[in-house]
């Protein structure tokens, strides 16, 4: 399972604080240019994995990354976003 700590869901919600997006919408990963994992808005489909924050969608995970993220954890510091394995 694909983790996001409390850090990243709050800086993920300043960012979506700072665009023009719906309630239902949230900062969505996917796949950037070289291959590299980046964010953009949209919404979450059924089989998504969502991270919210007071009942709003923050971090949406599509269903098809979800394999590849496995055993990840999403966090913010002060140096910016980290992906690192569970644990470590």
């Amino acid at each position: 399972m694909f983790q996001v700590t409390d850090a990243a869901v709050d800086r993920m919600a300043e960012m979506k604080s700072e665009r023009e997006t719906s309630d239902d919408q949230g900062m969505m990963l996917v796949i950037g240019e070289n291959n590299q994992l980046a964010v953009a808005v949209g919404e979450a489909s059924d089989n998504d994995q969502v991270f919210e924050k007071d009942g709003e969608p923050i971090v949406i995970v599509p269903a098809q990354l979800e394999p590849t993220l496995d055993g990840l954890v999403l966090d913010h510091t002060t140096e910016g976003f980290t992906i690192n394995r569970a644990g470590e």
